[in-house]
């Protein structure tokens, strides 16, 4: 359970419409490749929220390390492990090429499935989603704060939070919409299958000729969609061009 600081006038509305189209999204993907948190129960009288009940993350989703001190942690498997890392301690898995790629597509199915429902996330980062590569790769999606429905404000009311290095530079400054889901997608997209790093912004002339497992035809594809993703506001490409591109 999210418990706010504050309670917020105005909100269990939104909430509520955010809960069920939620529950939509949830159906249309199934739960074989997914593990959606989306907000499933309010706590507030009336109109006022302070705070939400939300599936937790399964054991699946998390890894234990040992530190040089010999201690055991158990730690979240965000996706920025996806990518290698510098750590002062092992990391007791690898993640390939093939399963990067398996990983965009999950990521690209979902928010298309979330636009499909007038859905927008916002908030796309490394640390809002977390993947098992156990059996096969799977996805989950936590903090759903600032999820909205297109054109309305996020059940809390609060502007987004600025991640550093997820900002849109061409974005104007208004509330978050599908193209703030576009284009943080394929920076996202970028960073996973290209230059396998966080930080790095999209540059089309690095993306080669060899993308992952995608054969010649879908590399252009991608490098076009990636090439568009760089332009102006409002003319990035949709999640199902993704999605078609990337054989999702």
């Amino acid at each position: 359970m999210k418990i706010f600081t504050q309670p917020i006038d105005r909100a269990a509305t939104a909430f509520d419409l955010v809960r069920r189209r939620g529950q939509e999204v949830i159906r249309a993907l199934g739960t074989d490749d997914f593990v959606l948190c989306f907000p499933s129960a309010a706590r507030g009288k009336g109109d006022q929220l302070t705070g939400y009940v939300m599936p937790k993350v399964p054991p699946e989703f998390y890894f234990d390390v040992v530190t040089h001190g010999g201690t055991t942690r158990r730690k979240e498997r965000a996706l920025s492990w996806a990518v290698a890392q510098v750590q002062a301690f092992t990391v007791p898995f690898t993640v390939t090429d093939s399963e990067r790629l398996e990983l965009v597509k999950l990521i690209a199915r979902w928010l298309r499935t979330m636009h499909d429902h007038d859905l927008v996330y916002g908030d796309l980062s490394w640390a809002n989603l977390a993947f098992s590569i156990n059996q096969k790769p799977r996805l989950a999606v936590f903090d759903f704060d600032q999820t909205r429905v297109v054109g309305q404000r996020s059940f809390t009311g609060m502007r987004p939070a600025h991640t550093v290095d997820w900002d849109d530079p061409l974005a104007p400054d208004i509330p978050v919409n599908p193209d703030t889901d576009r284009y943080k997608f394929a920076l996202l997209a970028y960073r996973m299958l290209v230059s396998k790093d966080l930080h790095s912004l999209i540059d089309t002339d690095a993306v080669g000729d060899t993308v992952a497992a995608l054969d010649a035809g879908q590399v252009a594809r991608v490098r076009s969609l990636w090439l568009r993703a760089s332009g102006p506001w409002g003319t990035r490409p949709s999640l199902s061009e993704w999605v078609d591109a990337l054989g999702a």
